[in-house]
């Protein structure tokens, strides 16, 4: 889901629609205060249409979207600090939207 080249052509996914599902998933399974983890907005890649659709399905439901913007290229223990500091701003999160699968996993470890 990489925009190499315009002049490349590419396969992508829906990462829009993908966004909806997801946050969908959550509020159907109870959550209310989802949050979103999204790398950084300045690189091109389609997967920063997971955050729009996040933010559509969370307005759909008159939820409050909130974003935390994670570098990729931060080290272990900055992410850490970092998904740390998110359940201290906000200990009544009970739903996460993960950019990707590594920050996926140490959210939940």
């Amino acid at each position: 889901d990489r925009v190499v080249n315009e002049d490349i052509p590419d396969i992508r996914s829906d990462n829009f629609e993908g966004g909806v599902l997801a946050t969908q998933h959550l509020i159907e399974k109870g959550a209310k205060y989802i949050i979103h983890t999204n790398g950084p907005i300045d690189v091109n890649t389609t997967a920063n249409l997971r955050q729009s659709g996040y933010e559509h399905s969370m307005s759909q439901h008159g939820f409050k979207p909130i974003t935390y913007t994670i570098d990729f290229e931060l080290s272990f223990e900055e992410k850490a600090k970092k998904f740390k500091q998110i359940f201290e701003e906000h200990p009544e999160v009970d739903g996460i939207f993960a950019s990707n699968d590594t920050d996926a996993i140490q959210i939940y470890n």
